[in-house]
């Protein structure tokens, strides 16, 4: 899947806990986290200057849990925000990637997620790589989520303002 499926995914995800648990989420670390695992995907660029097979082996780890984890750690010590919360967050958007991977067709080049305690392939095998489909469908869910928080938090505000209006008001009178 592409990032937009990942990004997308995460997001209405973190919508949702934000929902739930009344706490608040930071989106930008969940987006962060959900395509972190791609970061393998450097090797295109690298192989180039050092050759397919050798980038191919130095950013293939990235794309594990225990890889994805350990750049996890590193990404955390990078925020001011403490460590503890910064560090689930992008775990949490490193599920989101996981999961949505582990619906995907097993095509080409497998990557094995649980190495190196498990060596064989996961996969439920429900969507094509390079289909479009779980995009358009997150997208718009994440478009919907956004527009339903920025409807929500408008009218918060409005009945806030409306509310302290009344409020200054019956101070005035009181005080004449």
């Amino acid at each position: 899947m592409d990032w937009v499926a990942h990004i997308s995914f995460a997001l209405i995800l973190g919508f949702c806990y934000s929902i739930i648990t009344k706490k608040e989420v930071s989106y930008s670390l969940l987006s962060l986290g959900s395509v972190l695992p791609d970061i393998f995907k450097l090797h295109y660029l690298l192989m180039y200057f050092v050759g397919e097979i050798n980038a191919m082996n130095f950013f293939a780890p990235y794309h594990t849990i225990v890889g994805a984890l350990l750049v996890s750690v590193a990404v955390s010590q990078l925020f001011d925000s403490p460590f503890k919360k910064t560090f689930l967050t992008l775990v949490a958007g490193v599920s989101t990637h996981f999961f949505l991977d582990g619906l995907l067709w097993p095509f080409g080049k497998v990557v094995y997620f649980f190495w190196p305690f498990y060596t064989f392939y996961t996969s439920f095998g429900l969507v094509w790589p390079d289909s479009y489909i779980p995009t358009i469908i997150f997208g718009l869910g994440a478009i919907l989520m956004y527009l339903t928080y920025s409807f929500v938090s408008i009218k918060k505000y409005s009945l806030k303002r409306t509310y302290f209006r009344k409020e200054k008001t019956e101070e005035r009178i009181s005080m004449r």
